[in-house]
């Protein structure tokens, strides 16, 4: 693949995504603003996530051995080794592009 068809591609990729987050967020202010629960705007964003290709790591509240490639660690912790139980505050996503970083790690605390 030639340079200008590689560049003209990631383009497009990017001009998808920035569509696809601004969909996404009209979607989530009008049920917000529509009085919508927010377990029921939860299970919607996961459904577009997953509908986009996006895998998630780790659930809110789930404990998990830690793994500094797709976990981030929040506040202070002294035992940061691998495999080292940690409590997941926030999903992180596997992206469907993949490459070199397809994920957007999970952010843990110590249990």
């Amino acid at each position: 693949m030639n340079d200008e068809v590689r560049q003209a591609r990631e383009r497009q990729i990017a001009l998808d995504g920035e569509q696809a987050m601004a969909s996404l967020a009209a979607e989530m202010v009008a049920m917000a603003c529509n009085g919508a629960d927010a377990g029921l705007m939860v299970e919607r964003l996961q459904a577009r996530m997953r509908g986009a290709g996006y895998r998630p790591i780790g659930v809110v509240g789930e404990t998990s051995a830690f793994d500094p490639v797709i976990h981030e660690v929040m506040g202070p912790w002294s035992g940061r080794r691998h495999g080292a139980p940690v409590v997941i505050l926030e999903p992180g996503y596997h992206t469907p592009t993949g490459g070199e970083r397809s994920w957007v790690k999970a952010k843990v605390c110590a249990p």
